[in-house]
């Protein structure tokens, strides 16, 4: 799933906190954090980036070019370095210890 993709789904998710938040939390401060929460997430590609290739490439283009990150993301990583399974496995557990951390 694309960054883009998991902002659309923070905003569906951060829209009715922000309203239902007690007064004395600031509505966009909780939108914001939602919303970096949910494209966060896909941070942990580049760790599994680094565990199957064996370098930080993936990271250092993103870094060279940050445009990339939100224009061409298809071309940050190349075949093979990120597999799907792993990509859900690794959200699967962040949002597991987030849960239990909440």
């Amino acid at each position: 799933m694309y960054s883009r993709n998991h902002a659309i789904i923070s905003v569906v998710v951060g829209a009715p906190l922000t309203v239902t938040a007690p007064e004395f939390h600031q509505p966009t401060y909780i939108f914001v954090y939602v919303i970096t929460l949910g494209v966060g997430i896909d941070l942990d590609h580049f760790v599994i980036g680094r565990i199957n290739r064996g370098d930080w490439s993936n990271l250092t283009r993103c870094i060279r070019s940050p445009s990339q990150v939100f224009v061409d993301q298809v071309s940050i990583s190349e075949r093979g370095d990120i597999w799907r399974d792993q990509r859900s496995f690794s959200h699967l557990l962040i949002g597991g210890v987030l849960v239990g951390l909440v």
